[in-house]
């Protein structure tokens, strides 16, 4: 099992290519989605969306995603019980998934974890120039490592991961293996995830689905530690 929670090895993944994420606005929303994801695979919520009929087909619609909180009772991470006590607050009943990925900021919190656990130091910048962020090479190396080698069968952590990995446009940049077309598919019933639980590769899918994709204006576009950490907007 991971040493990481699914954010830390998010934060530490984005942060590969030269010490800062290729676009902030992503990394924040892939962050924002592995919290989901981490209490996801750990029973507190599962993602859902109300399907449209297209071509006689169900279509899960990412605007139509909502996060819905499962159990009780505290967790042990700051967090991840943040998380819940937030979603508990804006309850009862699910909360829309993609305003919540988009505006949570807790990239920085994340980074800082991994400092303080000595797996990631930082390179302060100057004037013009910005902070870096330098994970540990070795626990780098296994982390992608295992991505990479997930074989034909993943367990429930690799398929949110893979997902967050491949949503993130991290697949070229940590150069691994082109994902299949069944990675992003929301029938995934065959193959490597056929042995997962259908509710968690719906989840996998829809948190997923909710992290935006690089524009040619945000690529390299800064790395501050904008945001106030708070949860997603209504």
């Amino acid at each position: 099992m991971s040493v990481l929670t699914l954010p830390e090895e998010m934060a530490l993944l984005l942060h590969l290519a030269g010490g800062t994420p290729a676009s902030r606005r992503q990394a924040s929303a892939a962050c924002a989605a592995a919290e989901l994801a981490e209490l996801a695979l750990r029973g507190r919520i599962v993602v859902r969306s109300r399907p449209v009929v297209v071509g006689g087909v169900q279509v899960p619609l990412v605007r139509r995603a909502e996060i819905e909180p499962r159990g009780t009772g505290r967790i042990g991470l700051e967090w991840a019980d943040g998380v819940l006590a937030e979603l508990a607050r804006r309850g009862p009943g699910p909360i829309p998934l993609r305003p919540w990925v988009v505006r949570r900021d807790q990239l920085p919190h994340h980074r800082e974890v991994l400092i303080a656990r000595g797996l990631m130091r930082r390179l302060p910048g100057g004037l013009l120039v910005r902070d870096r962020h330098l994970p540990d090479p070795v626990l780098a190396r296994v982390s992608v490592q295992r991505i990479a080698a997930a074989g034909q069968r993943v367990d429930e952590r690799g398929l949110l991961l893979s997902d967050l990995v491949a949503a993130a446009e991290l697949v070229g940049d940590l150069a691994l293996p082109e994902p299949g077309d069944d990675r992003m598919n929301d029938e995934r019933g065959i193959g490597r995830w056929s042995f997962r639980p259908e509710h968690l590769r719906d989840t996998s899918f829809l948190l997923a689905s909710a992290v935006p994709k690089r524009t040619r204006f945000e690529v390299g576009g800064g790395d501050g530690d904008g945001g106030d950490g708070g949860g997603g907007g209504e």
